[in-house]
């Protein structure tokens, strides 16, 4: 049921119940709203879904003797579009591995061991529901550096926020 969504409310609320995660592991996150216009046409539910998925990896896939340090920061990529940018500083993901993670069962392993629990389900939802929505994903950073996961969205139209 896609709907005019402030994005910016549900990172907030995301933020709030989040950051207390994080500092309960030691760590800290942080939350940088800088779009000018940050309403886009989607699935509330979903996109709450979506964000919770990405900050629970974020945290689940840190590196075991370093507090977690979780960066969420919007912007406007063009007029048209919103972006949603989730940095860690964790295990990070190998450049092999961008495409596969987002298939379904797909878990990425240390050696012959699986360091979190999980079903491999999370990313493949969040892909598919990123595709419904009509926005786009991208995955940046290194292998035991961090990881970013930025969310592209088309605005809404007639939703241009005047300052």
């Amino acid at each position: 049921s896609p709907t005019k969504v402030n994005a910016h409310e549900i990172l907030e609320d995301a933020y709030t119940v989040m950051s207390l995660r994080c500092e309960e592991r030691g760590g800290k996150m942080t939350l940088s709203l800088g779009a000018k216009d940050y309403y886009i046409y989607a699935d509330k539910a979903h996109f709450q879904n979506i964000v919770f998925n990405i900050l629970d990896n974020a945290l689940k896939y840190k590196k075991t003797d370093v507090p977690p340090e979780v960066a969420i920061y919007t912007s406007n990529s063009s007029p048209k579009e919103l972006s949603i940018s989730i940095s860690d500083n964790g295990v990070g993901i190998y450049r092999r591995d961008r495409k596969r993670i987002f298939k379904r069962y797909v878990r990425l392993r240390k050696g012959d061991l699986y360091e979190e629990k999980g079903f491999g389900l999370g990313l493949c939802y969040v892909k598919n529901m990123m595709d419904t929505m009509k926005g786009k994903i991208r995955v940046t950073g290194k292998k035991d550096v961090g990881t970013t996961m930025t969310l592209i969205f088309p605005l809404q139209k007639g939703t241009k926020v005047s300052h």
